[in-house]
């Protein structure tokens, strides 16, 4: 056998364990960033539930109150068309109900011609009485009230402080027949600001509007940036096409997120420069111990070549190598040889005191300039 192959067996088949670390390291940070990539978006997944569930509550609660105050305005014009509810006590409950809902402006009670006959606030009663309805808006939802029968939302209009606004109208029959309705008129940005609780108002910004997407009117926070997720529902009626918009505000990770992941960017990157050193030591481990198994060659090659005997010991006496010219003159194997202490299979048993002497007398450094014959089996 070589000396080379002997005492290096196995380097080359071992290459594949300089990328091994390196592919570990690739694998972790994929997984970890597979890890990141779920927890995300599961984070997202969330944030969009909690969103839809949170605005389809609003939404409820919103028509809700809605409902309400049309059944309030059915039993006002119903006690108005029985005559039982005179301009006094139309006055007083109108009040009450302004009271309770800062988002209705005004309520109105009209004639048959559309003209204001009572109105509340009170203090806007003169100014009002017997004006016509002024937009397209709301002579339409007048009409709609009256053809029907039954309450109806006008579109969204805007008065002249540029407030959007939607109607709503009870009609009023007096022995059967039309005699006008009564009128509520709310504002689109007061019903956001007195009716979306503040614990949504921090987390989404709230509008309503229309079907093509433009805002009608919003409740947002002053600071907060609207950021990308977002979810709108239909909001019909008021407004026959308006929709109602939640979109969440931007939400910061905080400094815990990108203190971790800074600190396991860092622990992978030392990772990474440690590796790359280890791999660097072992190539060039790796060529010198590619040179040294060339010069053990060359040196088995040459001793191999010699035509004299040549055996080498270690300090104790045990055979550590021998050539083949040695393995010729006592007929036995290198493996046999290699590793035997003395006495030696090879020693004539006649001769062994004499033999022994001699491997003392050379670990010992004492050998004869001209050497000394020895017999051999």
């Amino acid at each position: 056998m070589p000396a080379g192959k002997r005492f290096f067996p196995r380097v080359e088949q071992a290459r594949w364990l300089l990328w091994l670390p390196a592919a570990v390291l690739i694998a972790f940070v994929l997984s970890l960033g597979g890890m990141f990539y779920v927890v995300f978006f599961d984070w997202q997944d969330e944030r969009r539930d909690s969103l839809i569930q949170d605005i389809l509550w609003l939404e409820q609660s919103m028509r809700s109150q809605l409902t309400e105050q049309q059944d309030w305005a059915v039993r006002t014009a119903s006690e108005v068309g029985e005559g039982t509810l005179d301009e006094d006590r139309f006055q007083a409950a109108s009040e009450l109900i302004l009271r309770e809902n800062p988002e209705i402006l005004s309520v109105e009670l009209l004639n048959a011609q559309g003209q204001v006959e009572a109105r509340a606030p009170s203090q806007f009663q003169a100014e009002h009485r017997r004006q016509p309805l002024a937009s397209f808006e709301e002579r339409d939802a007048f009409d709609v009230a009256r053809r029907q029968g039954q309450p109806a939302f006008s579109n969204v209009y805007y008065s002249l402080d540029k407030q959007a606004r939607v109607d709503l109208e009870a009609p009023v029959y007096r022995d059967h027949r039309f005699a006008g309705s009564v009128r509520l008129s709310y504002s689109l940005p007061g019903m956001l600001h007195h009716e979306v609780p503040w614990w949504i108002g921090q987390k989404y910004q709230i509008a309503i509007v229309d079907l093509g997407g433009k805002v009608i009117a919003a409740k947002f926070t002053v600071g907060e940036r609207p950021g990308s997720l977002w979810h709108e529902i239909d909001f019909t009626p008021p407004g026959n096409g308006l929709r109602l918009r939640a979109t969440a505000y931007h939400l910061g990770m905080g400094l815990a997120f990108p203190l971790l992941a800074g600190l396991m960017g860092l622990l992978l990157l030392l990772l990474g420069v440690s590796l790359w050193k280890i791999r660097q030591h072992i190539r060039r481990r790796h060529k010198v111990e590619s040179m040294l198994r060339e010069e053990m060659a060359l040196r088995a090659a040459m001793e191999d070549s010699m035509k004299n005997g040549l055996i080498v010991m270690d300090p104790r006496g045990t055979i550590v190598r021998v050539n083949r010219a040695f393995c010729e003159m006592t007929g036995r194997t290198a493996e046999a040889l290699t590793g035997q202490t003395p006495p030696y299979t090879f020693w004539p048993t006649e001769h062994l005191d004499e033999l022994h002497g001699f491997v003392s007398a050379t670990l010992a450094g004492d050998m004869p300039t001209h050497g000394l014959d020895l017999p051999f089996l």
